[in-house]
């Protein structure tokens, strides 16, 4: 975790999630590209806290604003802090990260849940984990 400090002009940031998450994970990996101070609060947003009207992490908030969504947040790193950029510059170059980053975030994140929980949805059962390995595979 990067000191909560300020660097020049950058205030630090806060991010509500835990490390277990990928999707905490892709934002503090933009944050620490980009060398963007932050501290994270490992509440749990949908346990009585409203940092998360959708009760999801990530959420960050910074001087300026407080977002959820992993993808918003990370293009939003991109838009306030654009040197060191982690999107190509191109229209298709562009476009081929969107899409790559839209596969990792649904089609490998299901792949994910299903090897920790069993399958999606139904926490604990493991008997559809042969399957989840399946269908990873396919996806590789």
């Amino acid at each position: 975790m990067r000191p909560a400090t300020k660097v020049g002009t950058r205030e630090s940031v806060r991010v509500v999630g835990s490390y277990v998450s990928p999707y905490v994970r892709k934002v503090l990996v933009v944050l620490d590209l980009k060398g963007i101070p932050y501290e994270i609060d490992p509440i749990i947003p949908f346990m009585g806290n409203d940092a998360s009207p959708i009760r999801r992490i990530p959420v960050l908030t910074d001087d300026q604003i407080t977002l959820t969504d992993s993808t918003v947040i990370c293009e939003y790193l991109d838009d306030r802090h654009p040197e060191l950029p982690v999107r190509p510059s191109g229209a298709v170059a562009r476009a081929r990260a969107r899409w790559l980053e839209e596969f990792a975030d649904t089609r490998m994140g299901e792949v994910d849940r299903s090897l920790r929980l069993g399958c999606p949805g139904r926490s604990g059962d493991r008997r559809s984990l042969p399957s989840a390995r399946r269908r990873r595979d396919a996806v590789s």
